[in-house]
């Protein structure tokens, strides 16, 4: 298991777990930029192409398009301290989710 723990986009503490099992941990202050790209960092670290199909190194699941692995990854095995919705305030716990919460709820295309 890896994952993302605490709330380092605002910060916060936070912890990193990476799929070797090393543990990361000190106080950040990442901004929203900077906590997308640490989760990206540790997706990257779930990723193997292997031939013309794309690898999770966590569960072995195993797909064609690289974006919909990324989705997996994120969604199953990085924990983020979740994306609030600036318009109401629900919590989605991917930044996949978040999207589609604003463009079915609020009907905010990006």
């Amino acid at each position: 298991y890896g994952g993302y723990e605490g709330q380092g986009y605002e910060g916060q503490r936070y912890e990193v777990q990476s799929y070797e099992g090393q543990r990361y941990q000190g106080d950040v202050e990442l901004g929203q930029e900077g906590l997308d790209a640490d989760i990206d960092r540790q997706i990257d670290k779930y990723i193997l192409n292997i031939g013309n199909e794309w690898s999770c190194t966590a569960c072995g699941k195993s797909i064609k398009n690289r974006m919909a692995l990324r989705k997996h990854i994120e969604a199953l095995h990085i924990e983020t301290p979740g994306f609030p919705c600036e318009i109401c305030g629900f919590i989605s716990k991917t930044r996949h989710a978040l999207r589609l919460h604003k463009d079915n709820r609020h009907k905010v295309k990006k």
